[in-house]
């Protein structure tokens, strides 16, 4: 399947390989290999390259190493597949391990013999665990000693040895390295002796950093190089704190979960971070980012996310008047329902704002909302892409994709013929499901002209289906 896989797709059909009989185990592909009357024996080296290349899936979901899967499992057909695959570096650059850690007692050893395979690659590195008493400092001492090949390093583990051990085993300078993730997965808060020690000389690529569970003042770290970072699971002073380490920051996403204040790290004071233009918040409940949007100013900001958080009406607006910044796209989504009374007023609507993404929205928010947008001048004045996707399932209360294309078509409609001075054209509208395959939306003739008539407008306009 691998094979017949990757013919199909690079278009070098050489040869076909019958779906009807598949291939039982890697004996049985043996010897279909080694016969010469084979095709694929007769397959010059180079096109095998290109075939074992695909057969590392796009995802990353098939690198995991696995000695039933690539790349691995291309070793054991027969020599000649042995001979080019271990001779391919390109097929040695993902060591990523995730699960039972526990039943890879020669962890360390696959590490070795997987980065000599790899012969001077780029390596990205990913070991994810849930078991708290594994220990993987071993295989990071032998991936350490390639240290200066390392572009991506990712360890998640609920074992604080395996973070607070990481300086032993870096061998030289992480010359390459430009994405970094420590996530410790447990809901305990590491004790004060806990800390982590990654200098800030020898990482002049590192940008981007992923940092879940372990408060950011304990770690030793090169903050102020950072430009893209997310945080979760520390406290909304712990996340200030962050904030104020790394200057140069422009894309952040924050999930400070935990409520109460830990090792006394600061107050909640105003601080204004220059140069964020993408601020994401998840999985918040409104006293949690009440508490951290009403300490920051964003005087730059550009796109604004609030994903499964619990929209406050006050601290809202209070973020939009004290920023003051030119936001351009706002994509919002309650983790239930919409507040009964949300307030659609200056300054959110006066702003810039060219997209709007609303989601899981109810029929009354969805019907005040048309209802400004068709009737009052000033009211989003340069919207240009509106959006009501929808989950699934979708929260109780919440409007079906139906009744959301009835209520707001009408309404992009007469807004697209407004004649308003200063006023942006309107160029998009899309009423979508997260999931296709969770239900199907169908719609009557008299709905289908309402979005004939809009795409004959100029709008671009998508749904889940019509019929």
């Amino acid at each position: 399947m691998f094979i017949l896989r990757a013919i199909y797709s690079s278009g070098k059909q050489a040869f076909r390989m019958s779906e009807a009989q598949p291939i039982a185990d890697a004996n049985d592909l043996n010897e279909s290999t080694s016969d010469s009357s084979c095709p694929i024996s007769n397959l010059p080296t180079e096109i095998m390259v290109d075939i074992f290349l695909y057969c590392l899936a796009d995802d990353g979901e098939s690198t995991y190493i696995n000695f039933q899967q690539p790349p691995f499992l291309l070793t054991h057909v027969c020599s000649r597949w042995r001979e080019i695959s271990i001779h391919m570096p390109a097929l040695w650059t993902t060591f990523h391990v995730e699960g039972t850690i526990a039943a890879l007692p020669c962890l360390p050893q696959v590490a070795e013999t997987w980065t000599e395979r790899s012969r001077g690659s780029i390596l990205s590195i990913r070991i994810r665990t849930l078991e708290m008493n594994v220990d993987i400092l071993p295989t990071l001492e032998v991936l350490g000693r390639h240290s200066p090949r390392i572009r991506a390093l990712e360890i998640y583990s609920p074992n604080t040895k395996n973070f607070s051990g990481m300086h032993q085993f870096i061998k030289g300078d992480l010359w390459s390295l430009q994405n970094l993730s420590l996530l410790f997965l447990t809901t305990d808060v590491p004790d004060e002796e806990f800390s982590v020690y990654l200098p800030g000389v020898g990482m002049p690529l590192l940008r981007e950093f992923m940092l879940n569970g372990i408060p950011p003042v304990f770690l030793t770290f090169p903050w102020a190089q950072l430009t893209n970072f997310t945080g979760e699971l520390f406290t909304a002073e712990q996340c200030l704190y962050a904030l104020r380490q790394m200057p140069n920051l422009t894309v952040c996403a924050l999930a400070p979960l935990r409520l109460s204040t830990h090792f006394g790290i600061g107050t909640y004071e105003i601080s204004t971070h220059p140069n964020i233009r993408h601020f994401t918040l998840f999985d918040l409940s409104s006293v949690t980012w009440g508490n951290l949007m009403s300490s920051i100013t964003l005087p730059s900001l550009q796109i604004l996310e609030f994903r499964c958080v619990a929209i406050d009406n006050l601290m809202f607006h209070d973020f939009f008047s004290r920023s003051a910044s030119p936001l351009q796209k706002l994509s919002m989504r309650p983790p239930g329902l919409w507040p009964a009374h949300l307030s659609l007023r200056s300054p959110f609507t006066a702003s810039g704002l060219t997209h709007i993404e609303i989601w899981d929205p109810s029929k009354k928010l969805v019907a005040k909302f048309s209802e400004s947008l068709a009737t009052q001048a000033d009211f989003l004045r340069h919207l240009q892409h509106l959006s009501f996707p929808t989950g699934c399932p979708q929260p109780p209360f919440s409007t079906s994709i139906l009744e959301i294309a009835r209520l707001s078509g009408p309404a992009i409609a007469a807004r697209r013929h407004l004649v308003l001075p200063g006023c942006a054209l309107f160029e998009s509208f899309r009423v979508t499901s997260s999931d296709n395959d969770c239900s199907e939306t169908m719609f009557s003739s008299a709905d289908l002209v309402l979005f004939r008539a809009l795409k004959a407008s100029g709008i671009g306009t998508e749904s889940v289906s019509f019929v």
